[in-house]
């Protein structure tokens, strides 16, 4: 007994050794994955702020674009079409519904019909859709704010100031991609290894339980460990 004793305490310290020593690399893992997910943060956060101001950029070119647009231009004109066809769904919406008009002179149309779309039950929403009038004006609605797109982005490709500005939000935003993958796999990886070093922390608390149990027993047993 006192032989597979010490055999048992000298495997539980060999075992000990051995995870002892693979957590203070774990360690140092840990202490790495931390520098590098602090630094990937932070240059996240730069990114991040690097894209909004590029997009915001890019945005002010848009409108400024747009504002140059003549009430005789495509653009114009095709606004005004959207308009008209708000205004026909607006009323096409209350005359179904039997709803009283409410639009103020002054109010945007666009947000005033999310409030109200917002407001009908499922029996008004399928009463809506069953309205044949109704839908052939949401089809119009539909195209036309396709065909203002399109038209929108024509007048931006013509622009050099938009394609600058577009080339630069388009590299800010994958920069901000990159940045955001990488804390999220250093952050993962740190996590990873804090599991690992808990576990090995448990095997060793382990190990060390069976050198205490084996060293007691040879106490006992009037033997001593090696």
């Amino acid at each position: 007994m006192i032989a597979e004793t010490h055999r048992e305490i000298e495997a539980a310290k060999k075992v000990l050794e051995a995870v002892e020593k693979k957590g203070t690399a774990t360690k140092a893992e840990i202490d790495k994955f931390a520098s590098q997910l602090q630094t990937s943060a932070r240059q996240l956060k730069g990114t991040t702020q690097a894209e909004t101001e590029a997009r915001k950029k890019l945005e002010k070119i848009e409108t400024a674009i747009l504002e140059r647009e003549g009430d005789d231009s495509e653009y114009a004109k095709k606004i005004d079409e959207i308009d008209d066809v708000q205004l026909r769904l607006e009323q096409e919406f209350h005359r179904i519904l039997k709803r009283p008009e409410n639009l103020k002179a002054d109010e945007d149309i666009d947000q005033h019909r999310l409030l109200e779309l917002a407001s009908v039950t499922p029996e008004e929403r399928a009463k809506l859709k069953r309205d044949a009038k109704y839908a052939e004006a949401e089809d119009h609605l539909i195209k036309a704010c396709h065909d203002l797109t399109s038209i929108e982005h024509g007048l931006f490709l013509k622009d050099k100031e938009w394609k600058a500005a577009n080339a630069a939000r388009t590299a800010a935003h994958e920069d901000r991609q990159q940045d955001a993958t990488d804390t999220r796999r250093n952050g993962m990886a740190a996590s990873q290894a804090k599991r690992e070093l808990k576990s090995l922390a448990s095997l060793a608390a382990e190990a060390r339980s069976v050198i205490a149990a084996g060293e007691a027993r040879l106490r006992q047993l009037g033997a001593s460990g090696r």
